[in-house]
Formats: structure tokens, C-alpha cells, sequence
């Protein structure tokens, strides 16, 4: 943080609270602090925001296992 301030970088400062508790504020001023921009209405930085609230729980999915095996790392002994 010393550099950051030492050379008047950018910083967006974010609750991981207030991202479990209501996203979709956080996630507007992550994409506005990305855009440098202070209003995202009508871009596609709105749309991706909708997109992921819209998703719900879902958008959390980091990884979802195959329908045919249903485990992970089934194809690990094929790897040395």
C-alpha cells in the first residue's frame, strides 16, 4: 500500500462482507473502478454485472464435475 500511495496508484478498496451480503453494488464499482469510469449504465460492463447477478449462487461455480465420472482427477494416472 506504501507504493501504491508513494506513486498516487489507483485503489479500490472492497468488504468481502458487502460482496456475499449484496454483490451486485460491489461488483458495479469494481467494473466502473476498472473502466475509470463513474457511470457503466448501457455498456457491457453493466451487462456482464446483470449476467452474473442473474446467475445467483450459481455464478459462484468455480468447476462443475462431468456428467460421465462425476469425481475429480479421474484422469489423473494418465499424467506422470
Amino acid at each position: 500500500m506504501r507504493d501504491a500511495k508513494l506513486k498516487r496508484l489507483p485503489v479500490l478498496y472492497l468488504r468481502f462482507e458487502d460482496m456475499v451480503d449484496d454483490p451486485q453494488p460491489s461488483l458495479e464499482n469494481i467494473m466502473k473502478f476498472t473502466c475509470n469510469s463513474s457511470d457503466i449504465t448501457g455498456t457491457n460492463a453493466a451487462r456482464r454485472v446483470d449476467e452474473v447477478i442473474a446467475k445467483g449462487k450459481d455464478a459462484t461455480v468455480l468447476y462443475k464435475l462431468k456428467d460421465n465420472t462425476r469425481k475429480t482427477n479421474s484422469n489423473l494416472g494418465r499424467y506422470t
